[in-house]
């Protein structure tokens, strides 16, 4: 039986615990849930996170006391770096009206398609790509079975493994979060082993 999936949500959620607690996190929506409510915590912590992203503004949403004040714009941008900046800009604005639109499923397959925007945007720090996948884990937590998750899970952690290891190695020092993020990367492979050792059983049964 597969170890509760709640356990790694809450130790990833908010690196470290540098932000607010999350105890509700576990609240998630239904998937077959037709609206949001505004101001709900996925789509508060969606604000939170995706705000790091993008530049100062607001949202355009019926909501107008939800405001996104973007960060991005505090980096320095080379020529090359405000096409990937305007993009996830525009796609971050996308993924929170789905969001507020009760349209969850369709939010996860644009982030997804879209991962690689973040990636390469000049405020992806360690700390902020590991919040954008919390983001992603709420997602796979609400649409995605057991194998898949953990296999979700596990993708999103070796890349933000091996962004520690290339700080870590221009630092020349330990990340804070080095060991909490060794342990679910280790967490994470110990569940996907259990689900292939009964995938086989019921197989061969």
């Amino acid at each position: 039986m597969y170890l509760s999936k709640v356990i790694i949500l809450s130790l990833l959620l908010y690196s470290c615990g540098m932000k607010e607690d999350q105890a509700d996190k576990d609240n998630n929506l239904s998937a077959d849930s037709s609206s949001i409510a505004s101001h709900s915590p996925l789509q508060e912590r969606a604000l939170d996170i995706l705000s790091q992203y993008m530049k100062d503004g607001a949202i355009n949403t019926d909501d107008s006391d939800m405001p996104i004040q973007g960060n991005a714009s505090t980096f320095d941008f080379s020529k090359n770096d405000f096409a990937i900046v305007d993009s996830v800009d525009i796609i971050s604005r996308r993924v929170i009206e789905l969001l507020k639109q009760g349209k969850n499923h369709n939010a996860l397959v644009l982030l997804e398609k879209e991962r690689a925007c973040f990636y390469a945007h000049p405020a992806n720090s360690l700390s902020n790509e590991i919040d954008l996948h919390c983001l992603y884990i709420d997602l796979f937590d609400e649409f995605y079975g057991d194998e898949m998750y953990y296999q979700k899970a596990l993708e999103l952690l070796e890349i933000s493994v091996s962004h520690m290891e290339r700080v870590e190695e221009d630092t020349g020092e330990e990340y804070y979060y080095h060991e909490i993020l060794m342990t679910k990367l280790d967490y994470v492979h110990s569940c996907l082993d259990t689900s292939q050792h009964i995938l086989r059983v019921r197989f061969l049964k």
